[in-house]
């Protein structure tokens, strides 16, 4: 199925920043209106494969890296492999070895970086894709990192901690369960019931 099964009739910006563009787009079907105002997030930033940006899981000796960051937009802790945006003519490689420097201070060489998957983070929504990374660290000692907004610290797991992460509800990031389900072929789901 190659062609849209309704059409855009048309798109309005109704606000944006630095590195999206948020529009409501009125969607039709045979001239009959089906959304007035369906919301579409676009990164300002996309190579042609729609990329915008990447993460990292960072491992060494089975264990996995992961980063303490709050986010604003849900008021909560959690953690995360580390990750961001492709800059303008940088690479997705390029970008989660200077993703992973930025944001943990590990340092990793390109052979080292292994293509997990490409996913659509809220394809209902987001316009645009992220490619996962595996980075295999030679050595856990990092130099010195940037303070990013909300990251609190950087610690390396083992398998059996990131079940109690999961469990306790302090790893409820979507991308990073992806990220550790597509290098263990483990996934885990908990009930809080």
């Amino acid at each position: 199925m190659s062609k849209p099964p309704f059409k855009l009739k048309q798109r309005k910006t109704a606000c944006e920043n630095s590195l999206f563009t948020v529009f409501f787009d009125h969607l039709v079907d045979a001239d009959r209106t089906l959304v007035e105002d369906y919301l579409v997030v676009e990164p300002k930033l996309k190579n042609e494969n729609g990329i915008s940006g990447v993460a990292i899981l960072p491992v060494i000796d089975n264990r996995i890296g992961l980063v303490n960051v709050y986010r604003h937009a849900v008021a909560e802790y959690g953690w995360e492999v580390p990750r961001g945006f492709i800059d303008k003519n940088e690479t997705a490689r390029d970008a989660a070895k200077r993703e992973l420097q930025e944001e943990t201070g590990l340092i990793c060489k390109m052979e080292d970086l292994e293509k997990l998957a490409t996913i659509s983070p809220e394809p209902g929504i987001i316009s645009a894709k992220i490619i996962l990374y595996k980075a295999n660290v030679k050595n856990s000692e990092s130099i010195e990192r940037e303070n990013e907004l909300g990251h609190f610290g950087f610690d390396w797991f083992y398998e059996e901690e990131v079940h109690e992460l999961i469990k306790n509800n302090q790893l409820h990031d979507a991308m990073t369960f992806i990220a550790i389900h597509q290098f263990t072929g483990q996934l885990w789901i908990y009930s809080d019931e």
